[in-house]
């Protein structure tokens, strides 16, 4: 798709969506939208990705290469609710994110420990936002050079 940046403009209805296509395939990013691939079963063990920076939205999700929290708490509610799944292992490799819609996810991880053994794995960093999910899980795995922890918030003023 070749759309010269001079024809767009940001307050453009879609132009946002058009210059993130042009950056992702100039960058040779896969361009699908859609439901991401942030879930997934292994036999009977339901499998959720966490990923990058957490943010409420899928656009925003999809925009900055993260994991959207709406969609993390609807594949969780899924797993929960799933008869097939035994347990549920959360895959975490995050620095965090925003708050909105992190409470939502982590009330989710704790209605499905009431279900299901929900156990989180941190491959690589879990921190801030992160964290705070990570923590409605029944435990936490980590490796000796996994970051774990800093919740925290920080406020600017000007």
């Amino acid at each position: 798709m070749k759309i010269p940046l001079t024809s767009l403009w940001s307050i453009e209805e879609g132009a946002a969506g058009k210059i993130a296509a042009m950056i992702h395939a100039a960058a040779g990013i896969d361009d699908r939208r859609g439901e991401p691939l942030i879930s997934q079963t292994a036999g009977n063990i339901g499998i959720v990705h966490v990923t990058g920076v957490m943010t409420k939205g899928e656009e925003e999700a999809w925009w900055f290469g993260g994991t959207s929290t709406m969609q993390a708490t609807r594949a969780v509610a899924a797993f929960a609710d799933a008869p097939g799944t035994k347990a549920l292992v959360i895959n975490f490799d995050s620095p965090g994110g925003t708050v909105d819609g992190l409470a939502e996810f982590g009330d989710a991880i704790f209605e499905a420990k009431k279900k299901k053994k929900v156990y989180a794995q941190v491959s690589g960093t879990t921190a801030s936002a992160a964290y705070y999910a990570a923590s409605q899980a029944d435990r936490i795995f980590a490796g000796r050079m996994d970051m774990i922890g800093s919740i925290g918030t920080r406020l600017m003023l000007y």
